[in-house]
């Protein structure tokens, strides 16, 4: 089974990523903040990384950032999710290599198409 680690505060969407992931047999872990993002990361290195860049105190592209030099990123697939627009996005993730972006609100298909893309399930 395939874990998904989702960062993301807002609480409607984490029910939502675990409701519709879980049925879909994901093992999801959620992180409501960017330390315990970067803490989950840590302890159990996820398949995937869903993950918000408007976080409350750690911003998500300081976690994507310090996951990366402390050498666990490589290797995960990222998907970024976000209400920036897309250009300012592509900007500040020139340090990190991310999959997809979707900006929000998304269709529920699309993270689905992502999901498919980044675990190899197409």
């Amino acid at each position: 089974m395939s874990s998904i680690l989702v960062v993301e505060d807002q609480d409607v969407l984490c029910r939502m990523y675990e409701a519709v992931l879980g049925h879909l047999r994901y093992d999801v872990v959620i992180a409501n903040t960017g330390e315990q993002g970067l803490n989950a990361a840590r302890q159990n290195r996820p398949d995937l990384l869903i993950l918000d860049l408007e976080l409350p105190g750690i911003s998500g592209i300081t976690v994507a950032q310090a996951l990366q030099q402390q050498g666990i990123l490589p290797g995960i697939p990222v998907i970024i999710t976000t209400a920036t627009p897309r250009e300012e996005v592509l900007r500040m993730t020139k340090s990190i290599e991310v999959l997809e972006i979707l900006i929000k609100p998304f269709d529920i298909l699309v993270l689905f198409d992502a999901i498919g893309n980044a675990l190899g399930k197409h």
